[in-house]
């Protein structure tokens, strides 16, 4: 008898209504490891018997990930215990491939299912799984702890989404959170900015304009007092403020005759901040 017979013939033993038949053939099919077996398998996962369905679980994992796409499907089934072990198995076969696809599970009504699946995300990503957590973060619709939760996952393992986000924030169609949330991880893919957060004069919210300066100063040192000097005729105050105080804590007494100019501003709190950002230039051991 062939593999292929072999391995049919113990899938129909899978609807025996013997359960120590059926425990036996899922068994078999761990060790035969058959693709011909995946939809069998898969139904197999709402049998009645605990040690069936775990057989089952582990049959699917040792065929690898050519169960995927019939993964991808019984993550929908009506029944959450299939959900859950479709998940375990997913787990299991340690791949990104189609992760993108189990991304919606996070907001699943059965809590087991969204733990197990956030569990997942927070050890890696793919570029459009970040895509799809993005994607919850910017509905308005999404309750804001699902939102912050995409967040969080995105924070830790983000990859491959830059460009859209760069596009989401120059499209200006965002709500301030998912604003805040787009500058944050688009400053963690590129710690560096480009010219978009260079532009002093780009119509954005300061605030984002502010984080772009902290993140840059924060990595760069060195070269962020050249930065910071560009910002410090920003059209809007509050950067202006965070720029001189950037130079205040990076600058060296090279930096002061440049604060010193900024005595005729017409705001006096910028004046306020660049008189202690030359204090503490000048108290620098």
């Amino acid at each position: 008898m062939s593999a292929e017979k072999k391995s049919l013939n113990y899938c129909r033993q899978l609807s025996d209504f013997d359960i120590s038949v059926r425990r036996f053939a899922a068994k078999k099919l761990v060790e035969l490891a058959d693709p011909v077996s995946i939809t069998y398998l898969i139904d197999v996962l709402a049998d009645s018997d605990v040690l069936v369905k775990t057989n089952a679980e582990d049959a699917l994992v040792a065929i690898g990930e050519e169960v995927v796409d019939s993964l991808c499907q019984a993550i929908d089934n009506k029944e959450a215990e299939v959900r859950l072990r479709a998940v375990s198995v997913y787990r299991r076969l340690k791949t990104n491939v189609k992760l993108e696809n189990f991304v919606k599970l996070i907001y699943d009504e059965d809590k087991m299912i969204r733990n197990s699946i956030k569990a997942r995300l927070y050890q890696t990503l793919s570029a459009k799984a970040s895509s799809e957590l993005w994607s919850i973060i910017k509905d308005t619709s999404k309750s804001k702890e699902l939102r912050d939760e995409a967040f969080q996952i995105l924070e830790k393992n983000i990859i491959g989404i830059d460009s859209e986000l760069l596009k989401d924030i120059k499209d200006e169609k965002l709500d301030t959170n998912a604003l805040k949330i787009a500058i944050k991880l688009y400053l963690i893919l590129k710690p560096n900015g480009n010219e978009f957060f260079m532009d002093k004069n780009n119509s954005q919210i300061s605030e984002y304009r502010i984080a772009y300066l902290k993140s840059y100063s924060a990595k760069n040192s060195e070269k962020s007092i050249d930065i910071a000097k560009i910002f410090t005729d920003d059209e809007d105050i509050e950067v202006r403020k965070s720029a001189v105080e950037i130079i205040g804590v990076y600058g060296t007494k090279d930096d002061i005759e440049f604060l010193q100019i900024l005595q005729n501003t017409p705001n006096k709190g910028v004046w306020k901040i660049a008189k202690n950002s030359i204090y503490l230039i000048e108290n620098k051991k």
